[in-house]
Parts: structure tokens; sequence; C-alpha cells
């Protein structure tokens, strides 16, 4: 369907996003998971870059940062 396109870009509506951070960003305060949700609207890059690393910091263990790093991932990729 996209054959010839010089650039593809996909989005998504808001309710795999948001299911996306709820699943990964589980152990960050609410306010900040809302935070992120008001940054992606908004498309600002900066911001987002700052609260991931935030909520980064937060993690407790190895596997929580790893979530982190996945929605940072998922983010750029979508």
């Amino acid at each position: 369907m996209v054959i010839g396109c010089r650039q593809h870009e996909q989005v998504l509506d808001r309710y795999p996003v948001n299911r996306k951070l709820k699943e990964r960003l589980y152990f960050v305060e609410p306010a900040l998971q809302e935070e992120i949700r008001k940054t992606l609207r908004e498309y600002k890059a900066d911001t987002m870059r700052v609260l991931l690393d935030t909520a980064e910091s937060q993690a407790a263990t190895t596997e929580e940062a790893a979530h982190v790093e996945k929605i940072r991932k998922y983010i750029v990729r979508n």
C-alpha cells in the first residue's frame, strides 16, 4: 500500500497509547503519567525526554527501567 512512498508515518489513537503507558509505567505516579500523556498530545519531544528520564529515575528494578526504555522506543517508533 505504501510502495513508492518516500516517508511513511504510523499514527495511533489514544486507546493503545494509554494502554501501553499504563502497562509499562505502572510504578510511576499517576500525575507523571498524565503529564506524559499531555506532552504526547502536544508533540513536545524535549519535554517527553525529560519526563521519561524522570520515570526512569523512579524505577526501582532493572525490569522497571527496561519498561521505560520500551515505552521510549514505542513513542519514537509510532
